[in-house]
C-alpha cells in the first residue's frame, strides 16, 4: 500500500508492504511511523522483517488500509 505524503522538500511516497508465505508467516517492511508494520516499534524497514508478535500463529489473510492493518489466523492451527 502506498500513498503520497507531503514533506518540507515536496512530496514523497510512503509505502508499507506485507508478505505472507505459504507456511503462514507474515513479513513486513517499509514506512512504520505509527508502528503499522506490527514489529513493536516505529523504525522504518528497508528489508522484510518477520512479525514475531504473531508467535507460531499461521496467518491466512492480510489486509491493510490508510489507517489500519489486519492479519487473520488460520483457525485450524494453534498459536501461543
Amino acid at each position: 500500500m502506498c500513498w503520497p505524503q507531503t514533506v518540507l522538500s515536496g512530496k514523497k511516497i510512503s509505502c508499507l508492504i506485507y508478505l505472507l508465505t505459504d507456511e503462514g508467516q507474515l513479513f513486513s517492511w517499509g514506512w512504520n511511523e505509527h508502528g503499522n508494520l506490527g514489529l513493536g516499534d516505529t523504525k522504518d524497514r528497508n528489508t522484510p522483517s518477520l512479525v514475531e508478535a504473531l508467535g507460531d500463529v499461521q496467518v491466512a489473510l492480510v489486509a491493510a488500509g490508510g489507517a489500519h492493518s489486519l492479519a487473520v489466523g488460520n483457525p485450524h492451527t494453534k498459536g501461543d
